[in-house]
């Protein structure tokens, strides 16, 4: 029996077969970079939308009616308000009689990835005792007690209101 020969298609064979499982491990490797980086950015997105919305929150505990000031519409209309490594935009819809609801949408994007952004949309309602009318000797008392904290003034208003 002739063995010469044998080695070298072998070594060929070997180098073959690593070579293809090195052309796999770095493809999986490639595509799980590629998609770790995407995550990221999609949670840097939504983390710059969340940072919109928490500062349009912040002026709304400030001053409960923050969305009728010109600072809530200069705010609205900026398009890329930037916040550490990104930007985001809100816009605001105020309450109504028929929706009492401040809704903010806020989207969030990292630097230059405008394509890549994230949207959130949050409807608040604080607790709230609207349009509270008492009759009491042909005079009327609108009382509109808004955003928590003020349940206290409510109970003393029907006390006194009680009294008389």
């Amino acid at each position: 029996m002739n063995n010469k020969g044998y080695a070298l298609p072998a070594v060929f064979i070997f180098l073959l077969v690593i070579s293809i499982l090195g052309t796999v491990a770095y493809d999986n490797a490639y595509r799980d970079i590629k998609e770790t980086d995407k995550e990221i950015k999609q949670e840097d997105s939504l983390y710059y939308a969340e940072a919109g919305f928490n500062r349009y929150l912040y002026f709304l505990n400030e001053n409960p009616k923050y969305y009728n000031t010109s600072d809530s519409t200069d705010m609205e209309n900026q398009t890329a308000i930037p916040f550490k490594d990104g930007f985001y935009n809100l816009e605001v819809t105020p309450p109504t009689m028929d929706n009492p609801y401040v809704t903010i949408v806020s989207t969030g994007w990292p630097d230059g990835k405008e394509n890549e952004s994230r949207t959130i949309e949050v409807k608040i309602k604080r607790r709230q005792f609207t349009n509270l009318y008492m009759e009491q000797e042909k005079k009327h008392y609108l009382m509109e007690h808004q955003y928590g904290g003020q349940m206290m003034m409510l109970l003393m208003a029907l006390f006194i209101q009680m009294a008389h």
